[in-house]
């Protein structure tokens, strides 16, 4: 699992696939990881392997996983409604499990400070 997070930018500065590039991700995995990304880091999966090339670095669209983009005026088959609908679960599935992390930490925190 990799846990990274970005300095925080204004929207107007920065968008999320720059922070997404600027995370520097090629460092923190190897060949073999898989890592899932909300649809919207698709549009900059591209120039994370132009990246990767420049720095020799073997990592490319097949560690990324992500939903599957609807093309304009063609609609979704029922199997990518499905995968896509499978993959929504999954990240709910693990954002609930960070928040559940962070709210026994707070709790943690507060009860050894009394």
């Amino acid at each position: 699992m990799v846990i990274s997070v970005s300095n925080s930018e204004l929207c107007g500065i920065s968008s999320d696939g720059g922070m997404f590039l600027n995370m520097k991700i090629y460092n923190k995995i190897n060949i073999r990881d898989v890592l899932a990304v909300d649809g919207g880091y698709t549009l900059f999966i591209r120039q994370f392997e132009d990246l990767c090339i420049k720095k020799n670095i073997k990592l490319c669209d097949n560690n990324f996983f992500y939903p599957i983009r609807k093309e304009p005026e063609l609609e979704l088959i029922i199997q990518e409604k499905h995968f896509n609908d499978v993959f929504g679960s999954f990240r709910s599935i693990i954002e609930n499990q960070f928040l559940s992390f962070i709210i026994n930490l707070k709790d943690l925190v507060t009860t050894t400070q009394l």
